[in-house]
C-alpha cells in the first residue's frame, strides 16, 4: 500500500500474528493506536521497508517471540520504542537493518535470544550502550557490518554460546573502533568460556597490548579465527 499514510485505531486485543502488516507502506508515518497487543506473538517484518515510519511506538510486547526484520530497510525510523518485555523474543535477526537515521536507546531484555545475525547492519548513526544479556545468542554474523559511528564497550556481554560471529565487525577501521574497546572484548569475552572454532571479524580496528594476552587465548586455546588490524 505504497500511498497509505492514514492513522489507525484498531482493537487488536485478540491478535497474535502482525507479521508483514505494513510491508512496503513507503508512505505510511501515521499514529497506531492499539488498545491491545499483548497476545501478539510475532511482529517479523512488521513494519519492513517503511522507509517514511517515524512514530513512537509503545506495545505490549510481552507474548511476542519473534522481531526479526521488525523495522528492516525503514531509514527514516528514530523514534523511542517503549516495549513492555522482550523477555520471550527468541529472534531479532535483522531488526533494525538498514535503519540508517536510528540512534535509540535501547533496554531490551534478551535473555532468550539466540540469533542476532545483522541486527543493527548499516545503521549508520547508531551509537548507543547495549547492555544485553547476550548468554543465549549462537548468531551473531554482520551484526554491526556498515555500522560506522558504533564505538561502544560490549566487552560485558556473555558470548559462551557464540558459534557464528562471521564479519560481526567486518568494516571497522581504527578511526570506528577504538583499542579501548577492542581490548575490553577481547579481555571480557574469554571470561565466561566460549565456543570453539568461532570464526569473527573486527574489521581493521587494532588492539593493544592490554588485550593480546585475551586473543592469543581465544586463538590458541579456543581455535577461534579473528581478523582484526593487529596490535597497536
Amino acid at each position: 500500500c505504497t500511498a497509505f499514510n492514514q492513522p489507525l485505531t484498531f482493537n487488536t486485543s485478540a491478535v497474535t500474528n502482525m507479521n508483514n502488516m505494513f510491508y512496503g507502506c513507503s508512505a505510511f508515518n501515521s499514529v497506531l493506536t492499539f488498545t491491545s497487543t499483548s497476545a501478539v506473538t510475532s511482529m517479523n517484518a512488521m513494519f519492513i521497508n517503511c522507509t517514511a515510519f517515524n512514530q513512537p511506538l509503545t506495545f505490549n510486547t510481552s507474548a511476542v517471540t519473534d522481531m526479526s526484520l521488525m523495522f528492516y530497510g525503514c531509514s527514516a525510523f528514530n523514534s523511542v520504542l517503549t516495549f513492555t518485555s522482550t523477555s520471550a523474543v527468541t529472534d531479532m535477526s535483522f531488526m533494525f537493518y538498514s535503519c540508517s537515521a536510528f540512534n535509540q536507546a535501547l533496554t531490551f531484555n534478551t535473555s532468550a535470544v539466540t540469533n542476532m545475525n545483522n541486527m543493527f547492519a548499516n545503521c549508520t548513526a547508531f551509537n548507543q550502550p547495549l547492555t544485553f544479556n547476550t548468554s543465549a545468542v549462537t548468531n551473531m554474523s554482520f551484526m554491526f557490518s556498515g555500522a560506522n559511528s558504533f564505538n561502544q564497550n560490549i566487552g560485558g556481554w556473555n558470548v559462551s554460546s557464540l558459534d557464528n560471529g562471521e564479519d560481526f565487525m567486518v568494516t571497522k577501521t581504527p578511526a570506528t573502533f577504538s583499542t579501548t574497546n577492542l581490548d575490553a572484548i577481547y579481555n571480557g569475552w574469554v571470561v565466561n568460556g566460549v565456543q570453539s572454532n568461532v570464526n569473527i571479524s573486527f574489521g581493521s580496528a587494532k588492539y593493544t597490548s592490554a588485550g593480546a594476552i585475551s586473543k592469543a587465548d581465544l586463538e590458541n586455546n579456543n581455535n577461534w579465527y579473528i581478523t582484526d588490524g593487529g596490535l597497536v
